[in-house]
């Protein structure tokens, strides 16, 4: 199958520090645009949110092109910093001192309400009263993508949301963050496609996770229907597991879980973070994986998780109905 990828592009939020004295600083007396009108410098557009940089990169159509654009956009804003004696910071969570707070952006959290892709209820944007002094950064990731129907367009959106916040949490995406931000499953529906907003910055630091980044999203958009099928139903049926390793950062489990469900889509662990041994997926794995039913799912005639997977996937459809993608009731 042909890719469906168009492009990726992503926003992302840094912490501004201070040369002089290596303080975490509130970006706003730096950066004084909002979303409505922003600086543009040679390959990104940036302005504050809360005490935030926020960087917002072109999007890119291919590995080559994502990667020079982050690295570019981190560039521009170095230089941009620099010359008012300050830098940027890639971490995911910080408690800022109090005077640090004091505009009126400082206590904004969030313009829009974002999505849980899997019950599709919304999410509340946390509050200054929830956050106190903390303040936390994300690194969206934006994946436009071509779709047949509303049950494509959702099932690469569950993949897209699964896969990229199991990655990142291994990265190091830390539980502090998710305490207040960007918990599990957490998405903007586009036109275009899908906004993954679980992850933090953290994918920034690393050159071999940018990569990773871009081939986990063209990974899932070029997957087979069946294919799709079979790893939309295990993030399904696995939902609760998947949401408690990612909010409470353990990267062991999201270092398994990504192994084990996303292998049939070629989709591994990222290098430099987390390695898993090389296993087979006997009946004990299956049923830690919520597949119970060894008729339904045909492991009774498979030694391994990998080849139940490659039979599923040709053989079964969606176990679940989104003819109305707007209605949760759907997905329960």
């Amino acid at each position: 199958m042909g890719s469906n990828l168009i492009a990726v592009g992503t926003d992302y939020e840094l912490f501004v520090r201070k040369l002089s004295n290596d303080a975490i600083v509130s970006a706003i007396p730096l950066v004084e645009t909002n979303k409505e009108d922003r600086i543009s410098l040679r390959t990104c557009d940036i302005h504050h949110d809360n005490v935030l940089v926020e960087v917002n990169t072109v999007p890119a159509t291919s590995p080559g092109d994502f990667y020079n654009s982050i690295k570019n956009s981190l560039d521009d804003l170095g230089e941009f910093l620099h010359k008012t004696g300050h830098t940027y910071v890639i971490k995911d969570s910080y408690f800022m001192p109090e005077e640090q707070l004091r505009h009126v952006d400082a206590l904004e959290f969030g313009c829009v309400e974002d999505t849980n892709v899997i019950t599709q209820t919304n999410n509340k944007a946390p509050s200054a009263w929830i956050a106190k002094n903390q303040r936390t950064a994300g690194g969206h990731i934006h994946v436009s993508y071509t779709f047949k129907n509303r049950k494509e367009y959702v099932g690469m959106a569950v993949l897209l949301s699964t896969a990229l916040s199991l990655g990142t949490t291994i990265m190091g995406d830390s539980k502090e963050r998710r305490n207040i931000y960007g918990k599990a499953h957490s998405v903007r529906f586009k036109e275009y496609g899908v906004e993954v907003r679980s992850p933090s910055n953290i994918w920034l630091s690393n050159d071999s996770w940018i990569s990773w980044v871009w081939s986990t999203c063209a990974r899932v958009t070029q997957t087979s229907p069946g294919a799709m099928a079979a790893t939309v139903t295990l993030c399904l049926r696995n939902k609760s597991t998947i949401a408690e390793a990612i909010n409470t950062g353990d990267r062991e489990a999201c270092g398994a879980l990504l192994h084990n469900i996303f292998k049939v889509l070629k989709i591994f662990p990222p290098d430099s973070a987390y390695r898993i041994k090389e296993t087979s997926f006997e009946h004990d794995f299956a049923l830690k994986c919520g597949v119970h039913d060894e008729e339904e799912y045909g492991l009774g005639q498979h030694s391994t998780m990998s080849e139940m997977l490659k039979a599923h996937a040709v053989s079964t459809e969606y176990k679940f109905v989104v003819d109305d993608i707007d209605n949760p009731d759907v997905w329960v």
